[in-house]
């Protein structure tokens, strides 16, 4: 299946043409100067190719994921540092069958996994946690519905689980939480009981648990992005389809299996309130939640939102896609102390179709801080996936193309923005 995050640039981009004209007669938001600057290149062989994820930061140390490249071409689990030395921790090796009509002998053949699309995790010794959203068990029934797995600080790759499709779910795609005991939580775009995607938990001994099937309406359907937990172990999350208008939700789901729809999108009339969010959630200290919404909002170009515990959803900012203000926010956005919360958007800008990072402040002021492919040939990278902040305040982020001319429109790279 397309990653819900990517597939959603397409379902929007029906508008395209008439927004564009649109768009440029509005005023665009305001540019402040920043410093962007390319700490890491990707090449796709050894080191990776397209990463799609967000990184961590550890230590001094960054950690992240490539869906594709590295020595088996299914991906690779990376580091680096400030000094943008990168080190590949594992490089997938998906060997799948010749063909989707796998003979006898290789049914039940499992791989180590392919195109890990969502991040990793870090336990308190340095290992790292993370899904596949293909590769794994290969059967008649499944042909590679995807994994998690653990690569250890020795940089020994172990797979947890390997995932079937029914009931268990299939295609993670989104990063993993974690709580103290060690058990890990996340999400399936396909599977379980209703084919819809699931919530799972996954205990240390490789026990996985099911906590909620999603049935597409009313309550969701193929949550792309992972989850969250709170102090009281409730999960949130969205998923990008399902609801009462199919176009996503926010959701609760606590350790019992209990589903609680906190939002479902298109509310108001021409789906104001945004749609189609593919990115994941943050939480502020009154339990308030903050995230993306792919497309729709005011101009149908996508939207920044807030949903209270009480379930009571605003849109902070509407994406208009003039130049300088972005479209197709599909990564989340962080929260500096101040309240400012920072962002990508995959497409717009001042470059137009390249992507943007913005800063939003919190009486709802949208700045762009920075433009993608401001040169030919982008060798500061097009597509912005989610960002971290570190303690003095400097984005980090990751593009799923440009840079190295190795791949078709560029391999990706990481980014630094300094305020």
């Amino acid at each position: 299946m397309e990653n819900p995050k990517f597939a959603s640039r397409g379902l929007a981009g029906a508008w395209v043409l008439l927004a564009v004209y649109v768009g440029l007669i509005a005023v665009s938001s305001p540019v402040r100067a920043q410093s962007e600057s390319t700490v890491y290149t990707f090449t796709n062989s050894p080191d990776g190719a397209r990463p799609a994820a967000g990184l961590i930061m550890e230590q001094g140390k960054f950690y992240g994921t490539t869906v594709a490249g590295g020595t088996g071409n299914g991906g690779t689990v990376f580091k680096f540092n400030t000094s943008g030395e990168e080190s590949v921790l594992y490089s997938f090796q998906p060997h799948p069958p010749p063909s989707a009509a796998i003979p006898p002998e290789q049914r039940g053949w499992v791989t180590d996994g392919a195109n890990p699309y969502g991040g990793v995790v870090m336990d308190g010794q340095g290992n790292l946690y993370g899904t596949t959203a293909y590769g794994g068990l290969y059967s008649e029934s499944c042909h590679g519905c995807g994994t998690v797995f653990e690569v250890s600080a020795t940089d020994e790759e172990k797979l947890l689980y390997t995932f079937a499709g029914s009931p268990d779910g299939a295609n993670p795609q989104g990063t993993l939480a974690m709580d103290a005991q060690g058990n890990v939580y996340g999400t399936t775009v396909n599977g379980g009981a209703h084919g819809k995607g699931t919530v799972f938990k996954l205990s240390p001994a490789g026990v996985e648990t099911v906590l909620y099937s999603f049935e597409d309406a009313p309550d969701g359907a193929n949550p792309g992005a992972g989850v969250i937990m709170d102090g009281e172990g409730n999960l949130y999350g969205t998923t990008t389809y399902g609801g009462s208008q199919n176009t996503g939700i926010v959701f609760e789901v606590t350790l019992g299996g209990a589903e609680t729809v906190l939002y479902r999108f298109c509310q108001q009339g021409g789906c104001a309130d945004g749609g189609l969010p593919a990115g994941g959630l943050i939480m502020d200290a009154q339990g308030n939640l903050y995230g993306t919404a792919s497309a729709f909002g005011e101009y149908g170009w996508g939207a920044v939102f807030k949903v209270t515990p009480g379930g009571e959803e605003s849109v902070l900012y509407s994406f208009k896609d003039v130049p300088g203000d972005g479209a197709y926010p599909d990564g989340g956005v962080v929260m500096d102390a101040r309240g400012n919360l920072y962002g990508t958007t995959t497409y717009g800008g001042a470059n137009f179709f390249y992507g943007t990072v913005f800063e939003l402040s919190p009486d709802n002021t949208e700045t762009v801080l920075y433009s993608f492919c401001a040169t030919n040939g982008c060798p500061d990278g097009s597509i912005p996936q989610a960002l971290v902040l570190d303690a003095q305040g400097d984005l980090y982020g990751t593009t799923y193309e440009g840079g190295s001319a190795n791949c078709y429109l560029g391999c990706g790279v990481v980014f630094k923005m300094t305020p």
